[in-house]
């Protein structure tokens, strides 16, 4: 866990532990100390100013080499020697954020094409139908089935038929409008 005593008028670290340093790409806590912020630390103090209470927010932030991390702030403003503060507890989380991002994309799309799965069509039909009808307009659905696939498995191999509907759909998403929807529900 990362902490940090921030004084809000100078925008800078009182104290701080090893850990935050790291988190924010110092070498050491004297690089944050009564410094200028800068970088992540900035960033993230510049968010909490809008917002000085914080439980459990997770946000992303930027490393010194333009990564994105994934922290998880905790922040309470109070007052520090007749100075208002901040006291802020990060966690990095962005293991966990790319897990959960990708277990969502194994629930809604399809592992071999990487297209929405019948679950994400429904979802995605059911808001484009609501919408329709909320705006008075009118969609299309296309149900293209392909017509001998079976045969193409049984003769060439799943791999050729696997190989077979990666193409097609490289073809077809090629050629879709940016409100345009493509799932494959097979």
């Amino acid at each position: 866990i990362g902490v940090a005593l921030v004084v809000r008028a100078q925008r800078q670290v009182l104290v701080c532990n090893a850990r935050m340093a790291e988190l924010m790409e110092c070498a050491s806590t004297d690089e944050l100390l009564h410094q200028p912020l800068r970088g992540s630390c900035h960033a993230l103090v510049q968010r909490l100013e809008q917002t000085p209470e914080w439980d459990g927010t997770e946000m992303q932030l930027t490393r010194v080499d333009g990564s994105p991390w994934w922290a998880l702030v905790t922040a309470r403003a109070l007052d520090y020697r007749d100075e208002a503060a901040l006291l802020i507890w990060v966690y990095d989380v962005t293991e966990l954020h790319l897990a959960r991002e990708s277990v969502q994309r194994m629930a809604l799309h399809d592992p071999l094409t990487d297209l929405a799965n019948r679950r994400y069509l429904q979802e995605y039909a059911q808001q484009a139908l609501d919408r329709a009808q909320r705006l008075g307009t009118r969609g299309a659905l296309i149900y293209l089935d392909l017509d001998g696939f079976k045969a193409v498995n049984d003769r060439y191999g799943h791999q050729q038929g696997d190989d077979l509907l990666v193409a097609l759909t490289q073809a077809l998403t090629s050629r879709l409008r940016r409100t345009d929807f493509l799932a494959r529900i097979g």
